[in-house]
């Protein structure tokens, strides 16, 4: 047995020999001992030196050969099982292993064995040390979905979206792109568009406003052909329209003029009148107006005077004015019959120098109830002018006339009036309305710009319901009007930041 450990370390010496010599060293991760060849060079800086520096790469390295190819390769157990039986302790370090992850952070390992007697092998068998790799690829997963848009539309039946990013995390080194579609669409209704209003045709003028000079007639016309519906705007323009009318110039009626100076006192003595008069001339009546009036002192008036010429003239007394009526002696509310007095005294003037005293009574009385504090009913007051008729055409059209509750008004707790403070009539002789007509849809407008340059966006184009315009009551036009489309070609991704908005579609 000796023997042939001996030869075999004659023919290993040979072999490192013969490496050295030759140049070409080579160590292989595998060996195949049927055919004794090796496969999988390790490659290293520079030529091994050694079969034993090849083999201590352990576990990686299987074989040596001293040629390329791998032809009579010698396995590194045979190698290794000769150096242990020469020398006792720890071996060499193998050679760094892999690193124990392919991505990321991981561990690398080296080992050594223990020859011979344990007691001699002081340490650790294995080593290890962090290794870095290229970074693990991060797949991608969508973020929380933003808020809901605003409706494409301001009225109507449209759509609204909404958007989420690949961002919690974004995908990198080579992961996978989230899954999914980054917009969700929905429907939106804004409720019916605004109708605005249009001018229906002009009634007939009325009559004229006077019978004689300046006079203005009118007519009107009704926002109603439609009427504004929905928000729409109020027809523009004045509902009513007027005009002068030619009449002859009217009655002009009588007025005093400035009155002249006052006359002499008619008394040498004592209290006399004076007399002024005035001339119905600012003017004069013209075009069968009234003559100046009669109650309004006619065209003299008259003034007392006193004559101081002569002295200690007789001056007759004269009444004040009556006092307020007093109190009624009867009891509130209950309709029993009372009394109340009132009085004046003879001091407008007092009698003087002989002068007559007052003549009549000093107090009056009469009888009174008294209603102090008392329930007064309403009563109603006269009825009004019959107003304009509600419609300026067809046979629903009615007038009204109005009264109120103050002849008098309810008091201290009285009854309300009975009955309606309103009644109607039919207006009539008016001419036919016009007959319904439906609104009709316009063609549609061209395709407008999509929604953003990137990812999923959409076009929209519009019509209006004016072909004719609903008119007299007619219908609207039916289905909505506007209609979108998806764009396409557009890049599926979109750049951080997002995709700009075309000009026009921002708001």
């Amino acid at each position: 047995m000796a023997e042939k450990s001996g030869l075999f370390l004659l023919f290993l010496h040979a072999v490192c020999l013969a490496n050295v010599v030759s140049g070409a060293k080579v160590c292989w991760r595998k060996f195949d001992p049927a055919t004794r060849r090796c496969s999988e060079e390790i490659e290293a800086d520079g030529d091994y030196s050694s079969a034993e520096e090849c083999c201590s790469q352990e576990p990686l390295a299987q074989g040596y050969s001293r040629n390329l190819k791998g032809k009579r390769c010698v396995p590194c157990a045979e190698i290794r099982a000769a150096d242990d039986e020469e020398r006792e302790g720890w071996t060499e370090w193998g050679g760094w292993e892999g690193c124990t992850t392919s991505c990321g952070q991981g561990w690398q390992y080296r080992r050594r064995r223990c020859q011979g007697d344990p007691e001699n092998c002081d340490g650790p068998e294995t080593q290890v040390r962090p290794c870095d790799q290229d970074p693990c690829p991060v797949a991608g997963s969508w973020g929380e979905w933003a808020e809901w848009g605003q409706c494409s539309v301001s009225c109507g039946a449209g759509l609204h979206q909404r958007v989420r990013l690949c961002d919690s995390p974004a995908p990198q080194y080579g992961g996978r792109d989230c899954e999914g579609e980054p917009l969700q669409l929905r429907r939106c209704d804004q409720g019916p568009c605004p109708v605005h209003g249009q001018w229906g045709p002009w009634g007939p003028f009325s009559a004229c406003s006077a019978t004689c000079g300046e006079s203005t007639r009118s007519r009107r016309r009704q926002c109603d052909s439609p009427e504004p519906q929905f928000g729409g705007n109020d027809c523009a323009g004045k509902a009513r329209d007027r005009e002068r009318c030619n009449v002859g110039p009217c009655p002009v009626d009588g007025e005093w003029g400035q009155w002249g100076r006052w006359s002499s006192c008619s008394v040498t003595c004592g209290t006399g009148v004076v007399r002024r008069t005035r001339v119905c001339d600012s003017p004069a009546p013209q075009f069968g107006g009234r003559e100046c009036p009669p109650n309004d002192g006619g065209d003299s008036q008259f003034m007392e005077c006193k004559n101081t010429r002569v002295p200690n003239c007789p001056v007759d007394g004269g009444w004040s004015d009556w006092s307020q009526w007093g109190r009624c002696s009867a009891k509130a509310c209950t309709g029993q019959v009372g009394y109340q007095v009132r009085s004046r005294a003879c001091r407008n003037p007092r009698p003087k120098f002989g002068g007559k005293f007052c003549r009549g009574q000093l107090i009056e009385s009469r009888d009174c109830i008294n209603v102090r504090g008392c329930p007064v009913d309403g009563q109603w007051g006269e009825w009004g002018p019959y107003g304009a008729c509600s419609k300026t055409c067809g046979r629903d059209s009615f007038q009204t006339s109005m009264r109120s509750c103050d002849n008098p008004e309810p008091q201290n707790g009285g009854r309300e009036c009975e009955g309606e403070n309103s009644k109607t009539k039919p207006c009539r002789n008016l001419p036919a309305c016009p007959d319904a007509v439906d609104g009709g849809w316009s063609a549609w407008g061209r395709w407008g710009p999509c929604s953003q340059t990137c990812g999923i966006a959409f076009q929209q184009r519009v019509r209006t319901c004016d072909n004719p315009t609903p008119r007299h009551g007619g219908r609207d036009c039916p289905q909505s009007a506007v209609d979108h489309r998806r764009c396409r070609g557009l890049p599926l991704q979109c750049p951080p930041g997002g995709g700009e908005e075309p000009e026009g579609m921002a708001g």
